[in-house]
C-alpha cells in the first residue's frame, strides 16, 4: 500500500501532455469497464463521515480527480493507503485534524464540493475554496448551499472562500428546484447525522446516487427510498467505516458503445455500468445491434449504415450530458443530419469546431447543434477543452483517416483510466505524442 499521491505526484505536468491515437482497423475486441469516477468521489466523502473504524473501497479509478480528492483529505489528517495496482483504498477518518480543505487543490476538483456536506455533519464547520473543474458552463452550486442552510448551516461567501458552520444539523423538508446528482449526494451526507428527520423531493436518481446510499446504509445510516426521488434519511449520531466496491462506470461503458457503432465496428464488453440504457437506445435508434448476456457482459456491433438521431440530454433516466459530446462525434458518421439539444450546461459544445478541424459538418446555434454526415474525418491536431470533449475527440479519431494528436489530454486521463490499454484491445494505438515548440 502507497500514499494517495503516490500515482500522480501533485506537482506533475499533466494538463497539456498531448497524445497521439493511431487506428488500426474498425473496432473490434473485448475490454472491461472499471470502477466510476463519479461514484467513487462520493464514496471517499462519505467515509469523512465515519467516527470509527476504516472505510475499505474496491476497484477505485486510477484517475487525476480520484487522486486529488485522496490528497485534499489526507492533508485533512484522513489517513489514506492505496494499492493502485488492486485498485484498493483505506481510508481512517478518525485521525481528522481540520475540516478547512486545501483552497489549492480545491480549485483544480469540482468533487471537492462534496466535503463540505460530511465536514459540517462532522465537526460543525468547514472553510473551503470553490471548486474547479470543467469549463463547460456556470455549473452554479446554489442548490448545494441553500440545501445545507435548510438544515441549519449558516453559509458566508468571502470571496473566494466559502465558511460554512453549524452547531447543530437538524432534519428538513427540501425541494430540490433541479434533480443535482452531486446536490443530492451532499444534502444525504449532512442529512445522515442531523438530528430528526430530513426528506429530500426531487432527488436525482443517478446509479452512483443510489449507490452512495448504499454505503451510507452500510455505515449505520438509515435511508428510505433508495433509487426513488424522494428520500427520507434518519439522522443517527455516530457511523462507522465499511468496505465496498466501486461501481463500473455507466459513461465509460456508453463511450465505448458509441464507439462500437464506427463503421465495421464489433464491441464486446465486460463488467458494463448500470445507467447505461439511455445511450444504449438512443444507438440501437441508429441502427446498432445490442445484446445483453446477463448482467456481465454487453456485446454491441455496428450496422451496415448509420442512421442519424434526435437527443436532448436530460437529467438520469434522460440522455446524460456527459455523454453528448461523444454522441455528437459518433453523428458525423451517420448518413443525413442529426439535431443535439443540450439542457443541462450551457457551454457544452466545445468539441464541435475541434471535430470540425477533422472535417465534421456541425452547425452550433445557443444550446442547438446540427450535425449532418457523413463526413470524411481525418485525423489533425486537436483540443480536449474538457473531459468529455476529449472523449469525443477520441471517438472521431478511433474512426478517422490518419492519426490523431489531441493536446491538454490530462482533461481526458481525469476521469478515464488505463485508455492505452482498453484503446490497444480494441484495434488502435494511444501513445504520448511529442510537444510542438
Amino acid at each position: 500500500m502507497r500514499s494517495a499521491t503516490a500515482l500522480f505526484p501533485l506537482d506533475c505536468d499533466v494538463e497539456t501532455s498531448p497524445y497521439r491515437l493511431v487506428p488500426e482497423g474498425p473496432p473490434r475486441g473485448e475490454l472491461r469497464i472499471g470502477g466510476a469516477k463519479n461514484a467513487a468521489l462520493p464514496l471517499i466523502a462519505a467515509a469523512l463521515l465515519a467516527d470509527e473504524g476504516t472505510t475499505v473501497l474496491h476497484d477505485v479509478p486510477p484517475v487525476r480527480d480520484v487522486q486529488l480528492l485522496l490528497a485534499i483529505i489526507e492533508r485533512l489528517g484522513a489517513t489514506v493507503e492505496a494499492d493502485w495496482e488492486t485498485r484498493r483504498v483505506e481510508i481512517d477518518a478518525s485521525t481528522l485534524t481540520s475540516q478547512a480543505p486545501d483552497p489549492d487543490l480545491c480549485g483544480q476538483l469540482r468533487g471537492s464540493l462534496m466535503l463540505m456536506g460530511p465536514l459540517l455533519a462532522r465537526f460543525g464547520a468547514t472553510s473551503m475554496g470553490r471548486p474547479g473543474g470543467c469549463s463547460i458552463g456556470a455549473r452554479q452550486f446554489d442548490i448545494h448551499l441553500s440545501g445545507l442552510q435548510r438544515l441549519g448551516a449558516n453559509i458566508q461567501q468571502d470571496g473566494p472562500m466559502l465558511r460554512a458552520a453549524a452547531s447543530r444539523l437538524r432534519g428538513a423538508s427540501i425541494l430540490l428546484d433541479l434533480p443535482t446528482h452531486t446536490g443530492t449526494q451532499q444534502l444525504v451526507m449532512a442529512a445522515v447525522k442531523a438530528e430528526g428527520t430530513t426528506r429530500i423531493c426531487n432527488a436525482a436518481r443517478e446509479p452512483e446516487v443510489a449507490e452512495l446510499c448504499r454505503a451510507l446504509v452500510e455505515m449505520g445510516a438509515v435511508i428510505e427510498g433508495i433509487g426513488g426521488a424522494e428520500l427520507v434519511i434518519h439522522g443517527r449520531p455516530r457511523l462507522r467505516g465499511t468496505e465496498t466496491t466501486v461501481g463500473p462506470s455507466r459513461i465509460e461503458t456508453a463511450l465505448f458503445a458509441m464507439i462500437a457503432c464506427l463503421p465495421g465496428g464489433h464491441l464486446t464488453i465486460r463488467n458494463p455500468g448500470a445507467g447505461a440504457q439511455p445511450v444504449l437506445i438512443k444507438i440501437q435508434e441508429m441502427g446498432a445491434k445490442v445484446w445483453q448476456r446477463g448482467a456481465d457482459v454487453l456485446e454491441v456491433k455496428a450496422p451496415p449504415s448509420l442512421s442519424p438521431c434526435n437527443m436532448v440530454t436530460w437529467p438520469y433516466p434522460g440522455f446524460p450530458t456527459d455523454s453528448q459530446a461523444p454522441l455528437m462525434a459518433l453523428c458525423c458518421f451517420a448518413s443525413g443530419r442529426s439535431i443535439i439539444r443540450e439542457r443541462m450546461y450551457e457551454n457544452r459544445f466545445q468539441q464541435a469546431p475541434e471535430l470540425a478541424r477533422m472535417g465534421a459538418d456541425i452547425l452550433v446555434h445557443n444550446d442547438l447543434a446540427v450535425v449532418t454526415g457523413p463526413a470524411r474525418l481525418r485525423g489533425a491536431d486537436v483540443q480536449a477543452t474538457d473531459l468529455q470533449a476529449g472523449a469525443a475527440l477520441l471517438l472521431a479519431a478511433m474512426g478517422a483517416e490518419g492519426s490523431t494528436t489531441i493536446h491538454n489530454f490530462g482533461e481526458v486521463l481525469r476521469g478515464y483510466a488505463d485508455l492505452d490499454q482498453s484503446l490497444g484491445e480494441i484495434g488502435a494505438r494511444l501513445e504520448p505524442a511529442a510537444r510542438t515548440q
